[in-house]
């Protein structure tokens, strides 16, 4: 699954080969632009004339929940204002990889005379809707702070775009009349402060001050998109796992290494590694893994794992400790279960095991701890509540094993890594321009970082296993599951039980939630076909053309769960070969 959530550049002019923008009405809406050289007053504050509509570019005056409380234009509304102020709205949501850009890039825009700077984020890293009480955690992502900062779920900005949302969007608003003056769509570098500058002159009657010629390198990145090229090559370096706190012990880590390879922990013979191959990049090579019996997804690689905030297609463990637990106690991955798993353990590894968590549990006596069981099944039911746990704590340790294991199964750096350190032949012209078209027509919403991922979910039009009420329901379908196991971060078996809990007071998640899939890393991406949470696309160039034509009208896969996301856009059928040669090179 590839180039989730593209967002796509309008590219009039452009080649594969430069993403010097030709001209700013490639990417730039604009409303009319009226010479208001007066000093005039155009009102009172709070009174607008005639017909107020957003995607008429008359706003109306809105208002969201900020920081500390409302934030509502009435406040910068300015009728009697000099000429030339004006109030910048940003639509920005923290899973998309331009918007952080922009966020982080602030300092020079709020430094403008006569410049309100109101950020509106629509959505948090995950890409649930922004509740105000995480607005606090987004204030970390600026070089300077903007002039007012709220949440805006319902992306109200959006009524502006023309055909599916593109983030950032960005208005340039006339503060005494609150008319759009100009809309942009993901600017470029540099783009933004030159726009207001223009509306800032014809709103003042002054001559429209010359675009500055943008500074590319390597001929073909302006300085954002170049940015965003160093963060995918930037260093992997696995995040703390608070949960576990054997995540970083060697010994731990050598010891997960063989759980993960042995079969006997299952009864059909069956390991972590039946699945997840080194050979094909911890994946095994079928559209539907299979364990004791094929299951309904595809198998995803354990790359960079100890990043992802949610393990598995749809985020149902929090942990990779869980994750790791889950395929055990699962019928169809490997059919064991929780005393299985114990027992052997004790069989085979005590001194290890012992030399890291301390001692085992007794469990010689088979009426206290029978051979096999877990939780539903009678002949754990049947066991005390102090020889569950203890046996639980067992299973836990073993998967906080695993996952220390897992912890340094990480990207190992290629080609990608010296181009965006400088060493532009690392790759060659053709790659070059794979990437250039990659992060241009906007893989980069959410493929970024070092693991080419933001880790958040969307429907995004994949076929998947099932039809109908049948269908694989993804992300929707996990809530349940992950609030009510006791092997979460904020469980009994977590190291530390403090850990802020990301769902607390959700009931439910969001509608848009119906059929999205965790945005998989693209690390090792040539060698893990097929693609897909079900497998659906046997190659690369597949994949590309399913999101280059995302939406086109076609007739539509009966196996397809959900809305598609409005951020998905699409690209030209000219990008689809160069793309799929940078995604071809990962």
């Amino acid at each position: 699954m590839v180039c989730v959530a593209l967002g796509c550049e309008p590219s009039a002019g452009l080649d594969a080969g430069s993403d010097a923008p030709p001209s700013e009405d490639a990417f730039v809406r604009d409303a009319p632009l009226d010479t208001r050289a007066d000093a005039g007053c155009t009102g009172r504050p709070g009174e607008l004339v005639g017909e107020r509509s957003i995607d008429r570019g008359d706003l109306p005056l809105l208002s969201w929940t900020g920081l500390d409380g409302e934030v509502a234009l009435l406040d910068h509304h300015g009728p009697c204002a000099p000429a030339g102020r004006v109030i910048v709205l940003r639509q920005l949501a923290a899973w998309s990889g331009h918007s952080l850009w922009h966020a982080a890039h602030t300092a020079d825009v709020v430094a403008m005379d006569d410049v309100v700077v109101i950020d509106l984020w629509a959505a948090d890293e995950d890409a649930m809707p922004m509740r105000p009480a995480s607005l606090h955690a987004e204030l970390a992502r600026y070089d300077a702070p903007p002039t007012a900062l709220a949440s805006d779920p319902d992306e109200q900005l959006g009524a502006l775009a023309i055909a599916g949302i593109q983030l950032p969007i960005i208005v340039v608003v006339d503060a005494r009349t609150l008319h759009v003056e100009r809309t942009l769509f993901d600017p470029r570098a540099g783009d933004l402060p030159h726009s207001i500058r223009v509306v800032q002159a014809h709103l003042r009657g002054e001559p429209e001050p010359r675009r500055p010629e943008p500074e590319l390198v390597d001929g073909r990145f302006t300085l954002d998109r170049w940015d965003l090229v160093q963060q995918l090559g930037a260093p992997f370096v696995p995040p703390p796992s608070p949960s576990n706190a054997y995540a970083d012990d060697p010994a731990a880590a050598t010891l997960g290494e063989h759980l993960f390879e042995d079969t006997t922990l299952s009864p059909a013979g069956v390991s972590c590694r039946t699945c997840h191959q080194p050979s094909r990049a911890f994946t095994d090579g079928l559209s539907l893994g299979r364990g004791v019996e094929e299951v309904t997804r595809n198998t995803p690689t354990v790359i960079g794992a100890s990043a992802a905030r949610w393990q598995f297609w749809d985020g149902r463990a929090d942990t990779l400790w869980a994750q790791a637990a889950g395929p055990f106690e699962n019928a169809r991955e490997m059919g064991s279960s929780r005393l299985f798993v114990a027992h052997r353990v004790a069989d085979t590894y005590r001194a290890d095991y012992e030399a890291i968590f301390g001692p085992l549990p007794s469990l010689e006596d088979a009426v206290r701890f029978p051979p096999a069981g877990m939780p539903g099944e009678a002949a754990w039911e049947a066991m005390s509540a102090e020889d569950r746990d203890a046996v639980t704590r067992v299973f836990v340790n073993v998967a906080k094993a695993i996952e220390a294991y897992e912890r340094t199964i990480v990207p190992v750096p290629g080609r990608l890594e010296a181009y965006a350190s400088g060493s532009y032949d690392a790759l060659t012209p053709g790659e070059r321009d794979g990437l250039q078209a990659f992060v241009s027509v906007g893989c980069t919403q959410c493929h970024w970082g070092p693991l080419l991922s933001n880790g958040a979910f969307f429907a995004v039009d994949m076929p998947g296993v099932g039809e109908g009420e049948a269908g694989d329901r993804g992300r929707i379908a996990a809530l349940a599951p992950l609030t009510s196991s006791e092997l979460r971060a904020q469980g009994p078996y977590s190291d530390d039980r403090s850990l802020v809990d990301p769902l607390a007071g959700l009931t439910m998640l969001p509608e848009r939630t119906l059929g999205a899939f965790r945005t998989p890393t693209l690390r090792g991406l040539s060698q893990s076909g097929p693609y897909g949470h079900a497998g659906t696309f046997a190659s690369l160039h597949d994949v590309t053309v399913h999101y280059a034509h995302i939406r086109m009208p076609h007739t539509r896969d009966p196996r397809v769960v959900g809305t598609l996301d409005p951020h998905l856009l699409g690209f030209e059928d000219f990008r689809i070969d160069a793309v799929t040669r940078f995604l071809e090179l990962l």
